[in-house]
């Protein structure tokens, strides 16, 4: 597309195995639970905070070309089938957040340690094409953990980055109690 602008934005090295965050992705109910419940919770109006809180009637999974799709029915006030954009294999996530289209790339550094690299691209308001870029800025992301290296929460990256730190460097599967979400 020419219509918008491109940046990167490089992510704090994340202290746990990139599969973590990988699977975290294929979860489709964590978007309740972890977004959309927790702003409720610490009081943060959010849009999309509110679109995650909404009870889900139901969910699938389907292969595509490159990796799993899901597939959300919403049930309440407000019912919609959301289609969300597809989990590439092995380590790639594509999602839309409001107009904004973006890539997420977990590579592992080692298995302890993970780069998160994050590829955007908005649309300008007209539609309009633009020249291309001569080049793409790529902006290191601070460190959004507090001084005393608690997660500030306030963020769906804080509530994620959270998730998959705080089960361990390397999470022993082993021990996991597997749901209805994790088929």
């Amino acid at each position: 597309r020419r219509d918008g602008r491109r940046w990167i934005e490089m992510r704090p090295v994340l202290t746990c195995n990139w599969l973590q965050a990988q699977e975290n992705t294929a979860d489709t109910t964590h978007t309740y639970y972890l977004h959309g419940h927790m702003m409720q919770q610490r009081g943060l109006a959010s849009a999309s905070g509110d679109y995650y809180r909404r009870p889900i009637a139901s969910y699938d999974f389907s292969l595509c070309e490159w990796g799993i799709e899901k597939r959300l029915l919403y049930g309440g006030d407000a019912p919609e089938e959301e289609v969300r954009p597809p989990l590439i294999f092995p380590n790639i996530l594509r999602i839309i957040q409001g107009r904004t289209e973006t890539q997420h790339w977990r590579v592992p550094i080692d298995d302890a340690n993970t780069r998160l690299m994050v590829v955007l691209f908005a649309p300008n308001a007209t539609g309009a094409d633009e020249p291309l870029q001569a080049t793409v800025p790529l902006e290191y992301m601070a460190d959004d953990k507090g001084p005393d290296g608690e997660y500030s929460l306030d963020t769906f990256n804080s509530q994620d980055r959270m998730a998959w730190e705080t089960q361990g460097t390397v999470y022993d599967r082993t021990q996991e109690y597997l749901g209805a979400s994790d088929a």
